[in-house]
């Protein structure tokens, strides 16, 4: 009787840890600053300043994660500014590390997202407006104007989002993923995922 108790205890303590949310973040910080902070000018970034203008189907993304910007380090948030120039891109990628909120600052873009249903979700950004991508969730974002540029402030809910390509990660890995288990995922003959493989996917 008492080696049941003892059981039925034990699958208790079990269930209850099991049941338990899991969360990930970066981890908080026990200190006011995550890094030795001397003056101001540690908790200053300039990299937003004069940035260039995009040139067509181009896009300029600065972020300041903790590598740019160590003021952010122990805080578990940093920014980006996107720069789109007409007819420019931001191909399919996705942030493992945090969730992304998209501030229009002027422009106009179209946005999408797929979840994990392969759902896909869009919406048309003009000035002013804001948008949300998940963490993980594979997105994208293009300026369909041919004649003007778009500009974009990025948060992020992470010092270091870290981003990943798609295009590239799929047939520039390094080394290659091998060719037949690229046809077989993409129902796609040898002669196609080898010339895929043989372009040079920008990684932005």
């Amino acid at each position: 009787m008492e080696m049941i108790g003892l059981t039925l205890i034990f699958l208790l303590m079990v269930t209850m840890m099991v049941g338990r949310p899991v969360t990930a973040a970066d981890p908080d910080i026990t200190t006011d600053f995550g890094i030795n902070v001397t003056s101001g000018a540690q908790l200053h970034f300039t990299g937003f300043r004069d940035l260039p203008e995009s040139a067509t189907k181009q896009i300029v993304i600065t972020f300041a994660f903790d590598t740019q910007f160590p003021g952010v380090t122990g805080l578990g948030i940093a920014p980006a500014l996107l720069k789109f120039g007409p007819s420019a891109l931001n191909s399919v990628h996705h942030h493992p590390r945090a969730s992304e909120v998209f501030y229009i600052i002027d422009g106009e873009l179209d946005a999408g997202l797929v979840d994990t249903k392969n759902n896909l979700f869009t919406a048309t950004l003009k000035k002013g407006d804001v948008f949300v991508f998940p963490k993980g969730l594979m997105h994208f974002q293009i300026n369909r104007s041919k004649t003007k540029t778009a500009t974009v402030i990025a948060v992020f809910n992470s010092e270091n989002a870290g981003r990943q390509s798609w295009p590239p990660a799929l047939f520039n890995s390094n080394p290659r993923i091998p060719t037949d288990i690229l046809m077989e995922a993409f129902n796609l003959d040898e002669n196609t995922v080898n010339r895929l493989k043989q372009y040079d996917f920008p990684s932005e």
